[in-house]
């Protein structure tokens, strides 16, 4: 027996096993690291549970041959499709342009249009929901059928309108890259009309419209635009050259994008106007608590940090500073070390007045220690400043 690697992760490998026989056959082994490795059973578990599911709710998924228990991974053996290839790869050559016949035709264009609708109605039908559906968990073999593939977290629900809508608006997202606005028409036209479900069928141009948003929301780091044309979506109004053959002018096209850049710099402006300064309306002068020399250093709000090396004094000047903030204005004067400091409000009610918590250290800071025992007045806070310190 021989086995080739296919693909892998720090999660799963996927191999290519070959029998004695000549059987072949697919299996895809689970090793999550650390204790992720304790969940190994259960995602195998899961999707084996899916894909028989899902067999047996006619969806087009291979087989599943054997579930098996290795030590700590776990082995998940499948149905080997011969030929296969995943849809973006198939997408990627089709030209929708090129003659009927060629490779990659407007033939196949059609058929593989007709298979993807067909697919997606039996998925609704089946009430399928899939947490990441694209291109490449769906396999296209040799005679262009379509098969699905990686069903983990996977479930079966009742089927709604909603909730197809939602797996179609993720789908779209992330095959648009991967095709034409046309050839997604031609899928959910095929989709259309092989869907039996007696939900609502979803509105292609809103699944279109969603799509679009969803795609830019994940390309927002890269400042993606988005421009949506007054078209209703349907077969005959869809892209750029309708919005021609409607009777539009580059004039038009040129107003919608003006439109565009307009409602950024408004966005942009309602962001600015917090940090703008009006000669009309200015703003409250801060309360100085700190400053030196007749320039404030520290106000009301702001935070004022002491930085420096070891022994350069940070702890001396700090005390310096609350001395100043707790000794009382009609009192005697403390060494500030030649800052200037507000004295705390008296007004302040008992659960706005701060406590302090002082080490060992304070007691070598005697400005300090003297300001906290000038206000025995204080009980629960500067009383008990004077008992910690």
């Amino acid at each position: 027996m021989s086995s080739e690697e296919l693909k892998t992760n720090v999660k799963r490998t996927v191999r290519l096993d070959r029998g004695v026989g000549g059987e072949v056959t697919l299996s895809k082994h689970f090793h999550a690291p650390g204790i992720g490795r304790l969940r190994d059973g259960v995602r195998a578990r899961s999707e084996a549970r899916a894909l028989a599911e899902a067999a047996r709710r006619g969806l087009p998924v291979p087989e599943v041959l054997g579930l098996e228990r290795n030590g700590a991974s776990w082995t998940l053996r499948l149905q080997w499709i011969p030929h296969a290839r995943t849809l973006d790869e198939v997408t990627g050559g089709l030209d929708i342009t090129a003659p009927p016949h060629a490779p990659g035709g407007r033939t196949r264009v059609h058929r593989l249009a007709r298979a993807i609708g067909s697919l997606l109605a039996a998925i609704e039908a089946s009430g399928l929901q899939h947490p990441d559906p694209h291109a490449q968990n769906v396999l296209v073999d040799g005679a262009d059928k379509l098969w699905l593939v990686d069903l983990a977290r996977s479930r079966f629900v009742r089927p709604s309108a909603a909730g197809f809508e939602r797996t179609l608006v993720l789908a779209c997202a992330r095959f648009r890259d991967l095709s034409t606005r046309r050839f997604r028409a031609l899928v959910f036209r095929a989709y259309l009309r092989a869907r039996s479900a007696s939900v609502p069928a979803p509105d292609p141009a809103s699944v279109e419209r969603r799509a679009m948003e969803k795609q830019r929301e994940a390309l927002k780091e890269f400042r993606v635009l988005a421009l949506a044309l007054p078209l209703p979506g349907t077969k005959e109004s869809k892209d750029i050259s309708d919005y021609f053959r409607r009777g539009y002018t580059g004039e038009d096209l040129m107003e919608l994008f003006k439109k565009l850049l307009d409602q950024i710099y408004a966005d942009t402006l309602s962001l600015l106007q917090s940090f703008e300064v009006r000669l009309d309306r200015k703003p409250r002068v801060p309360e100085p608590v700190v400053g030196i020399e007749d320039i404030t250093i520290g106000s009301s709000g702001n935070i004022l940090a002491l930085t420096g090396p070891e022994g350069s004094g940070k702890s001396n000047y700090l005390a310096g500073l609350l001395a100043g903030t707790l000794a009382p204005a009609d009192g005697p004067g403390f060494d500030t070390l030649g800052t200037q400091v507000s004295p705390l409000s008296l007004s302040l009610s008992p659960r706005r007045r701060p406590h302090f918590h002082l080490s060992s250290a304070a007691r070598q800071v005697p400005n300090l220690f003297e300001a906290a025992q000038a206000r025995p007045d204080r009980p629960g806070t500067w009383g008990q400043l004077a008992e910690h310190a």
